[in-house]
């Protein structure tokens, strides 16, 4: 939330991504300009789409702060 709120500061257009709807709500009120997105990150092809959502309202995008708390577990092939 600092970190979005400091960006915001300083002119920067903040996407907030949350994993449950509504979470960024009250950030969104105090970011002027910033846009909430709900997405699960553990869904590749959501957050793929997530991304085309990001780049298409601001024509690019310069930086990715990634907070998700999630780990994937890979198995190995034997």
């Amino acid at each position: 939330m600092s970190t979005a709120a400091a960006l915001s500061d300083r002119g920067a257009r903040v996407m907030l991504l949350a994993r449950s709807t509504g979470a960024p709500d009250e950030l969104v009120r105090k970011l002027p300009g910033s846009l909430p997105v709900t997405v699960d990150m553990t869904q590749f092809d959501r957050v793929r789409e997530v991304v085309r959502a990001v780049h298409k309202p601001y024509g690019r995008i310069d930086g990715l702060i990634n907070n998700a708390g999630a780990a994937i577990q890979l198995r190995s092939r034997r």
